[in-house]
């Protein structure tokens, strides 16, 4: 893992670890930047980038080896890291120390990234159903659904909904609101 100055192009840090093909993007809030190492050897890193030069040994705060995604990016809310594996399991770490508060097994298997909406995560199963969860440090689930379609793709949140590419259509997702009341 390296990082670069965007004004210059030179190198301020880098972070040396086995892996490769890094498919989930790197994660910054509060600090540290968030990592997976890629295929093989998966691994979620907590690194601070305030170093300079190779910083592996002194500026990773945290590492964590268990079912980290190849693919899924993870996501932070609340103070709080969430991650699904390829494989369909999620787990919620305290994003400062690495400490686990959750894992749970969702159904199927995944490739698009996790989502948060205020308080909400959003789970997009590359078969098309969804689960809902609370960004809280005890796995609450809030609802599901079923898109017809394969969901590879991350969906986008926009102003009031939530846009899902699958397979076959494009959905642009918004909240049933009743009518008022007279």
């Amino acid at each position: 893992m390296y990082s670069y100055d965007p004004d210059t192009g030179k190198e301020m840090w880098r972070v040396t670890y086995t892996g490769f093909s890094n498919v989930p993007r790197p994660v910054f809030a509060n600090g540290p930047v968030y990592v997976t190492s890629g295929y093989f050897n998966h691994e979620l890193m907590a690194i601070r980038p305030d170093g300079r030069g190779d910083v592996t040994a002194t500026h990773v705060a945290w590492r964590f080896k268990k079912n980290v995604p190849n693919v899924p990016s993870p996501v932070l809310a609340n103070g709080l890291l969430f991650m699904v594996s390829d494989q369909g399991t999620a787990t919620c770490l305290d994003a400062k120390t690495g400490e686990t508060k959750w894992t749970e097994r969702l159904p199927c298997t995944y490739s698009a990234s996790l989502l948060v909406r205020g308080d909400t995560v959003y789970a997009f199963a590359d078969d098309g159903k969804a689960v809902l969860f609370k960004a809280a440090d005890a796995f609450e689930e809030v609802g599901r659904n079923q898109l017809g379609g394969r969901i590879q793709a991350t969906p986008a949140a926009v102003s009031d909904g939530l846009i899902v590419r699958t397979d076959a259509a494009l959905y642009l997702l918004t909240e049933v609101k009743p009518p008022a009341k007279k």
